[in-house]
């Protein structure tokens, strides 16, 4: 008799519902105080779904007289509306309706197994009965408890945080979110592209802004509704990588919704196609872009990689509605930021001067492609500029290099990386200037009467000030 218990048992709801109450991927989210989740709010009702079909295994086990079976599954259903109630009490508190109807259920069941064996005991009526009481239970866990969508930043470099900003903050004050902003870590790359250092920047971010650690927050196991990132390369950066649970073919899997920001903006709505067809804006469900002229680009660039691949567009989602257009956070950022509510740097304060006389502070921005495009000259460059600055007593520079600039040229250029370092070290030892390497680009912007430097997306933001700007010629 055993052996066909078990036999019975492992193909039985009774079985089922024990492996959803063990399973990891139910009990998510335990911790105290946490709201209801849509996810956690599906994964309820499927139990409680689970449970009606179990009650039609009673059935048969009654009409056999197997009633030692039968009341396990009145204890196995018992248990999952007990769970069910306790996860809701842990998200909404006591004295639900919801807890109340399941508690109802319960005394029934109970009620109703001590009395299985009762000659006169009608085993169709009293599970017409309990599937009554469990739609209702069902309609006021899907009308009654209100469910919070879970979302979140996953930024990997503060100095890129702009570009999510805007839409974090719009995000943190809607009351149906329950937000999380999680820096993640990366990590720099050798010539062969082996790992060389690894970083991790949550405690460069705004101190208005509440980190979660990567190390507290499992991205398989809290599912979130919407995830938001604005590292578009996975494994196809010659520079630096995000660990490979982070890369968008990995994120996908856990959420409704990945959604990429790209973290530059395009100048004159222009923007090369080599920003278009990338890992994220392949597997992210949305991606959004600054403009409908760059929207128009995106589908046009990936329709056709598209069909030179011989890849189906239905595989990565209808392309007009996967690219959207909003206005880039990072513009939202620079318009928020003024030399009068931006804050300086204690080691800056002694070069600018807030009288009528004051010195105009130039912002000097060096880029990666420009020093790409031209590396045999383009230190030669920089010597050039920092000596006429240097001998100019009328402005302060303000130099912001490319915040990966030193990790690219000890990546792909070793020997202009060593010079590149002595101007480096050679310029802040001077003292004459201010060197501008942290997270903060708006407060650089901000601060500066005008803008000296390579093209860049840096150059469509800065435009936005209404500040004069020069673009530094390499070959004068």
């Amino acid at each position: 008799m055993g052996n066909n218990l078990d036999i019975l048992w492992e193909y039985s709801y009774y079985c089922y519902i024990e492996n959803v109450l063990k399973s990891n991927s139910f009990h998510y989210g335990n911790e105290s105080g946490c709201n209801m989740r849509e996810y956690m709010k599906k994964q309820l009702i499927d139990l409680l779904n689970t449970i009606e079909e179990a009650h039609y295994e009673m059935v048969n086990y009654c009409k056999t007289h197997e009633y030692d079976l039968a009341i396990s599954v009145f204890t196995s259903c018992q248990e999952a509306a007990i769970t069910v109630g306790t996860k809701i009490e842990e998200c909404e508190g006591e004295g639900t309706k919801t807890v109340s109807l399941l508690e109802e259920y319960c005394e029934l069941l109970y009620e109703f197994s001590c009395n299985i064996t009762e000659t006169d005991f009608r085993i169709e009526k009293v599970i017409k009965h309990l599937n009554r009481k469990l739609q209702g239970i069902i309609s006021s866990l899907k009308n009654d408890i209100k469910e919070k969508k879970e979302i979140v930043f996953l930024p990997y470099k503060a100095a890129m945080w702009d570009s999510l900003e805007s839409v974090w903050k719009k995000a943190r004050d809607n009351p149906d979110y329950d937000v999380y902003v999680v820096p993640i870590p990366y990590y720099s790359l050798n010539p062969d592209r082996s790992p060389k250092e690894v970083f991790y920047e949550g405690e460069d971010y705004p101190p208005y802004v509440p980190i979660t650690s990567f190390k507290e927050y499992s991205i398989p196991d809290r599912k979130p509704d919407i995830i938001y990132i604005h590292n578009p390369y996975d494994n196809c950066n010659k520079v630096t990588s995000v660990f490979p649970e982070y890369y968008s073919s990995n994120l996908k899997k856990y959420t409704n919704e990945l959604v990429y920001i790209p973290y530059f903006v395009c100048f004159n709505d222009e923007v090369s196609d080599h920003f278009i067809v990338l890992p994220a804006t392949i597997h992210a469900h949305k991606v959004i872009v600054q403009s409908s002229k760059v929207r128009e680009k995106y589908i046009r660039v990936m329709r056709q990689y598209l069909k030179d691949e011989g890849i189906n567009e239905a595989v990565i989602g209808d392309l007009e509605e996967k690219f959207s257009v909003m206005r880039s956070p990072k513009i939202d950022k620079v318009l928020a930021i003024t030399r009068d509510n931006v804050d300086i740097p204690g080691d800056w304060k002694r070069y600018i001067d807030e009288g009528e006389n004051r010195k105009k502070i130039i912002m000097y921005n060096t880029t990666l492609q420009a020093f790409f495009d031209f590396h045999d000259k383009y230190l030669d460059k920089i010597k050039r500029t920092l000596e006429i600055f240097k001998a100019n007593k009328n402005t302060i520079l303000l130099w912001r290099p490319h915040p990966l600039m030193k990790d690219s040229m000890a990546a792909m250029y070793p020997v202009e990386y060593e010079k590149y370092v002595e101007i480096v070290e050679e310029y802040k030892s001077q003292g004459w200037g201010i060197y501008d390497d942290t997270s903060d680009l708006n407060r650089a912007i901000a601060l500066s009467d005008a803008y000296y430097g390579d093209m860049s997306s840096v150059v469509e933001l800065y435009r936005m000030t209404g500040k004069p700007i020069m673009i530094q010629n390499i070959n004068i």
